[in-house]
């Protein structure tokens, strides 16, 4: 008999053991999964609520969070969020820690929802190599307008969206289909836009903007950057662009308001102005080239300057001379009206091409 109960007592310790192991590859009823090498992974998981008229989402994460969210728009009055927890760490016993110590939550609020992304702090990885991100795509009803503080994510939203405003970030940011308020900031990351409108707002640096598709309102849109390239196509608006050390590029411009100004430094600069509705412009740069590609029907005033050593070059458009000088041009293409000022300092040639 005593026999007997030792080896029942070690079947029980052969049960335990095999417990623990499975335990150890499930958190929360998520399996942990080895995705590469020092990587773990939880299964996906889905989290969903209602979501109040007003619409307004926020989305807040703790700093010591990382990872990628899709936020993509579709009709009904739901929002679902499904999201797995990827964790960069040498054993499997401590990725459960860290997938334990990363918390999500889906509520709905009384203008809308939020979407909460939690960590300890200090988070268990802190100081390490090691991280714990989060990979998830939330899908919103329609016209939302969204807030977002998740610093060291890369979003990438897919509206139509009413607004999208983010707390300045480290991460990339790729927006499409907003109809009234873009904001986005961030450092070293690029800036992709599409399809957008109203009140603009794109900062960056040591990275590039990427513009298709912009229609302002009568507020100018800001755009920034500083060590990377501005580029743009069908925009449509009054712009305040400026950029240090980088192309500006713009084709296919619409102007509609006195008010628009491009300034540059070591910043080689290239319009392509294909319509202006009492609409100046007046474009500055330091130390590198403008060239400007306009419409031979275009009725505008264009006033030139360039400093001793530059050059100005006026081909295949058709105008009266005001005043000609060695680094001055003053002239009237169509029946004149609105105004476009162009200026270099120190070294730099402008070109304006008819075509």
């Amino acid at each position: 008999m005593k026999y007997v109960k030792n080896k029942a007592k070690m079947s029980g310790i052969i049960i335990c053991a095999v417990l623990g192991i499975f335990l150890c590859g499930n958190i929360s009823g998520q399996e942990l999964v080895r995705v590469g090498n020092n990587y773990f992974s939880t299964g996906p998981k889905k989290l969903s609520c209602g979501i109040a008229s007003d619409k307004v989402v926020s989305i807040n994460s703790a700093v010591n969070l990382s990872g990628t969210l899709i936020i993509k728009a579709e009709k009904g009055e739901m929002a679902g969020f499904n999201f797995k927890k990827v964790l960069k760490v040498d054993s499997e016993s401590e990725a459960v820690d860290y997938a334990r110590a990363i918390d999500v939550k889906l509520e709905k609020t009384s203008t809308g929802c939020v979407l909460i992304l939690q960590a300890p702090n200090p988070a268990p990885w802190q100081g390490s190599a090691n991280s714990g991100n989060i990979e998830g795509e939330l899908t919103l009803p329609e016209n939302c307008r969204i807030e977002i503080d998740a610093r060291y994510f890369d979003l990438e939203v897919e509206g139509p969206f009413i607004a999208v405003k983010n707390t300045p970030s480290f991460g990339r940011l790729e927006v499409t289909k907003i109809s009234e308020l873009l904001s986005l900031t961030t450092s070293n990351q690029d800036i992709t836009v599409q399809n957008i409108a109203g009140e603009i707002s794109l900062i960056t640096s040591h990275a590039n903007i990427d513009i298709i598709d912009m229609k302002t309102s009568m507020q100018p849109a800001l755009i920034e950057n500083e060590n990377g390239d501005i580029n743009g196509e069908n925009l449509r608006g009054v712009f305040d662009i400026k950029n240090d050390f980088g192309r500006i590029k713009l084709n296919n411009i619409k102007l509609i308001s006195d008010r628009s100004r491009i300034s540059g430094s070591y910043s080689p600069i290239q319009l392509n102005i294909v319509g202006i509705n009492n609409g100046g412009l007046t474009v500055r740069n330091t130390n590198e080239d403008i060239k400007v590609n306009v419409a031979k029907s275009l009725s505008a005033e264009f006033s030139l300057r360039v400093d001793s050593d530059g050059e100005i070059d006026v081909e295949d458009l058709p105008v009266k001379p005001i005043l000609i000088d060695s680094n001055r041009m003053d002239f009237i293409t169509g029946e004149g009206g609105p105004k476009i000022r162009m200026s270099i300092r120190n070294e730099g040639n402008i070109n304006i091409q008819g075509e």
